[in-house]
């Protein structure tokens, strides 16, 4: 059937052997890759992420301290406690 608002779409031309751009004996082959390969990409992905974790938390603690250190510089110091001497005590 076709539809009337559409113009009918023939199949695609298959091209000659000579034509083609990718050899035939590699058309639908995969290349062989190392047996590690997925875990180096699992490796390096997640190290990636790692790095970038690291580099927020470093960020947040260095803003937090900058922000700690100017609550305290806004603080009135506080005096020093006066330590209390022991009494002697007395021997019986």
């Amino acid at each position: 059937m076709r539809d009337r608002g559409r113009p009918a779409v023939d199949a695609p031309q298959m091209l000659p052997k000579e034509n083609a751009l990718v050899p035939a004996d590699r058309l639908f082959k995969t290349e062989a890759r190392p047996a590690n390969a997925k875990a180096m990409q699992t490796d390096s992905a997640s190290r990636s992420i790692i790095e970038v974790e690291a580099a927020q938390r470093r960020a947040k603690t260095e803003r937090l301290k900058q922000a700690r250190i100017a609550q305290e510089a806004s603080q009135p110091v506080p005096d020093a406690p006066v330590k209390k001497v022991a009494k002697s005590r007395k021997k019986d």
